[in-house]
């Protein structure tokens, strides 16, 4: 034994021993974090900029497994990191014995089992200056860790449209005359029909080869390029719903038909005729229908909604969607001259005036209603193959880092400063230690978390529930609800409900801005509602704390939500006491003590709450996000809504915000069911005969002052000596597993009636053994005491309950009884 005692001195005991682990833990966590940092600031060279320190191929599933694998891991630091903080802030949250004792003494009570605010401002400074710095330190890695890694998607706006019918592409081009059957060049002055197409003296000369190029590519290649149904082909590059090309770039519009002949399409007058005759002769049949570079650009129209501008918004024209009809009416539409700029000597059909020479009877034409229209049988587009990229930010990395090295620190002093202090952490601990060392006061009624605050909202202070006096026992059917205070019923339902309704608000304002009910993207490409960036030379950074503010307020939302089903839980566990016999739940086990669950809460509970709280930060995520994207289609620089960030992102990258409407949805419903879980569970009944005392220190120890009388099973008392003197719960399991065979009966009064004989009455270890709470045997003295202190109140033997064991018999309280 001297040999583990010495051993056991070196070996932290307590709350002490979680907190060291704790503090390793976030240590091995600090170390990765700086770990990266310092990879990140030598594979760039700056402090500030991301680093994207992955790239691959847009459409490669690597990028989507790796981004998702480190916010896995993310997410694992950061529940290591807060899990661990929590653990102290518990620590500075729960009272020691000393500060109970204190508090009491000024009419005052404090919270146990619970995150109470109430016990924040009335324990030592120490405790409030720690425990508010954890909670400060919190706020960066709920709000800004999550987005220190993040997807760096590509978006270009230029590709090259070729209309041309199925010769073009199962030919070889066949026979293609520029510009085209549709003659269209700078001569005809079309807004909207692509970048200006070369005027007719320099098809003439020869001087257009950059477009002759790319018909001869389109053509060349076609046999390369993707085949795409026509209604995904006009999704993608039609302006009234591209969002940007990441996949493709140039594409060949099929259409309907062999071919044309200028005289198919054209009536023009001789002199017009002879001028064309060199480059689009008249009886040939051409394939090519026309051609055009194009450009699309992205805006954020009224600071919402994501639009695309499409320099082809014309010659992309949709007749109708299914099938889709190229419409030529807004092309060939005037024949004056009055309203489209055309050159006469071009395109006449002679007469005086001149009229526009283009058949829309032309039956190598379609027809629908009065308008002429190419029908797209199909689309070939060219693979684009872009690069996108996993980048971490290191500005915000920095901030995490400071953080949890702030947080680190602190948990040291912690540990330095409280020393051996022992706090109260659960109910278990707190009449633990009542039973063990009660205080002189032994005069107090059943006293109830009601009686407690009723008495300090009148300032009565102390004497106000130090001396009740005793009360006539009238038994009550509670439901579990009588545990929560009402005041905390209403602030909690005031924070969940007002979440809940700020979503719903946020939805109902998107379906009335006709946002469709789509799920979550990830891309600008894919967002169905955008948002302004935050302006500023940093507004990569600025634009991640807004979109991840509520986060932070969620997190609120879950810990009010989680004390309530706590307070709720702590109340079954509680009356399980006047039931039978029962193990106290402590921090500590000793004895036939158990040790308590994380939070005072059952693992059912627990586990479900934990997931509920990842799929609700999950889907607000989702709900509101950050999107980071590289290339041409987002111009910040010209007013579109999107925003450069030159020095944390790449020189080409932009920031937005995107919303999605259906992950707004699941959470508003995923927030309801939640919230009518407590109340389907605060109207269960309330089994047994406790007094309601909630987590209230005042009414835990008025119910929990122990009688003298109080016996012990002998097996149990040596086992509770034993974890008296070595003060290791490893010592302590050793001792019961020596001196209660293994063997023995699990049943309380079994294992202890072979002792019952050698019980030993004292008080200060019946907390280590298996009670039930009801009416004890009390000293002659104490009924001769407290019946002379309270003779004019009654004149009936005054009892006393509390807590005993299986050897002191505690019987239900009888009706109309007077109890002290």
């Amino acid at each position: 034994m001297p040999s583990m005692l010495s051993k056991a001195a070196w070996v932290p005991s307590g709350w002490r021993r979680a907190a060291a682990v704790n503090v390793l833990l976030m240590t091995v966590a600090l170390a990765v974090l700086i770990g990266v940092l310092c990879v990140a600031i030598s594979a760039t060279g700056d402090v500030a900029r991301a680093w994207e320190f992955y790239r691959a191929d847009c459409g490669s599933g690597s990028l989507s497994v790796l981004n998702t694998l480190l916010h896995l891991l993310l997410n694992a630091l950061s529940t290591v990191v807060l899990a661990s903080s929590s653990f102290f802030m518990q620590v500075l949250n729960s009272p020691s014995r000393r500060e109970v004792d204190a508090t009491h003494a000024r009419g005052d009570w404090l919270d146990i089992g619970i995150p109470s605010w109430r016990n924040a401002f009335r324990l030592s400074r120490f405790k409030l200056v720690a425990w508010l710095l954890l909670l400060l330190t919190s706020v960066p890695i709920h709000m800004v860790f999550n987005s220190s890694v993040f997807l760096v998607d590509a978006l270009m706006g230029d590709y090259h449209v070729t209309i041309a019918a199925e010769p073009f592409v199962s030919s070889g081009g066949g026979e293609a005359f520029l510009p085209g059957a549709s003659l269209a060049t700078g001569d005809l002055d079309m807004v909207s029909y692509g970048t200006a197409p070369p005027r007719h003296e320099e098809y003439l000369s020869g001087t257009s080869r950059g477009l002759a190029r790319n018909v001869s590519q389109a053509a060349a290649g076609a046999s390369r390029f993707k085949r795409l149904e026509a209604s995904a082909c006009r999704e993608m590059y039609s302006s009234d719903s591209c969002a940007g090309l990441r996949d493709y770039r140039n594409v060949v519009l099929v259409v309907d038909g062999q071919g044309w002949t200028r005289a198919d399409v054209w009536n023009l007058s001789a002199s017009a005729s002879r001028l064309w005759d060199p480059i689009v002769p008249e009886q040939r049949t051409n394939t090519l229908w026309q051609s055009a570079q194009c450009d699309m650009s992205g805006q954020i129209y009224q600071g919402t909604t994501p639009i695309c501008y499409s320099t082809c918004t014309m010659l992309l024209k949709s007749y109708s969607h299914d099938p889709w009809l190229l419409d030529l009416y807004g092309e060939y539409h005037d024949e004056s001259p009055r309203l489209i700029s055309w050159n006469a000597s071009l395109y006449s059909a002679g007469g005086d005036p001149p009229t526009f020479g283009f058949r829309y009877d032309s039956p190598a034409l379609q027809k629908q209603a009065d308008h002429a229209v190419l029908e797209v049988l199909y689309c070939l587009a060219e693979d684009r193959n872009p690069t996108c990229a996993v980048a971490v930010s290191k500005t915000l990395l920095m901030a995490v880092i400071v953080s949890v090295a702030l947080k680190v620190m602190t948990c040291v002093l912690v540990i330095w400063v409280l020393g051996s202090d022992e706090p109260l952490v659960t109910p278990g601990d707190a009449v633990s230690s009542f039973l063990s060392c009660p205080d002189d006061n032994r005069e107090t009624g059943l006293t109830t978390q009601d009686a407690v605050r009723k008495s300090g909202s009148k300032k009565i202070k102390a004497e106000g529930y130090r001396r009740l006096g005793p009360t006539r026992w009238a038994h009550q059917r509670y439901r579990l609800a009588s545990a929560v205070p009402r005041k905390v019923w209403i602030l909690t339902t005031c924070i969940l409900s007002f979440g809940i309704a700020l979503a719903l608000s946020f939805f109902i304002v998107q379906m009335l801005a006709g946002i469709s009910l789509r799920w979550m993207k990830l891309t600008a490409s894919d967002a169905g509602n955008m948002l302004n960036p935050i302006p500023g030379d940093n507004a990569f950074i600025v634009s991640v704390i807004v979109a991840n503010s509520p986060q932070l307020y969620l997190s609120f939302w879950y810990l009010a939500y989680n004390s309530l089903i706590t307070r709720l839980e702590m109340s079954r566990e509680w009356a399980s006491f006047s039931l039978g016999f029962c193990a106290l739940r402590v921090t500590r086990p000793r004895g036939e003590q158990k040790s308590t669950y994380r939070l005072q809460l059952r693992y059912k509970y627990s586990i479900t709450l934990l997931l509920v709280s990842i799929v609700l930060h999950w889907l607000l995520s989702n709900a509101l996000f950050i999107i980071v994207t590289r290339g041409t289609y987002h111009e910040p620089d010209l007013g579109s809504g999107y925003l450069s960030d030159r020095v944390n992102l790449a020189d080409d990258a932009t920031v937005a915000m995107g919303t999605s409407s259906l992950p707004l949805l699941l959470l508003v419903i995923l927030g309801l069911a939640t919230v009518l879980v407590p109340v389907v569970l605060a109207r269960r009944p309330l089994p047994g005969y406790m007094p309601i005392v909630g987590s209230n220190s005042a009414a835990l120890q008025a119910a929990s002052r122990p009688s003298p009388l109080a016996k012990l099973p002998a097996a149990a008392a040596v086992v509770a000596a034993g974890a008296r003197s070595v003060d290791t719960a490893a010592t302590a399991l050793e001792m019961k597993d020596l001196l209660i065979p293994p063997s023995s009966s699990s049943s309380p009064r079994a294992s202890l009636s072979s002792s019952s004989a050698s019980a030993t009455p004292d008080h200060r270890n019946l907390a280590f053994g298996l009670l039930k709470w009801g009416e004890v045997e009390m000293p002659e003295e104490w009924h001769r005491r407290v019946g002379d202190d309270w003779a004019e109140q009654t004149t009936e033997r005054i009892k006393h309950p509390s807590f005993g064991t299986v050897l002191d018999q505690p019987q239900p309280p009888r009706e109309g009884h007077w109890y002290a």
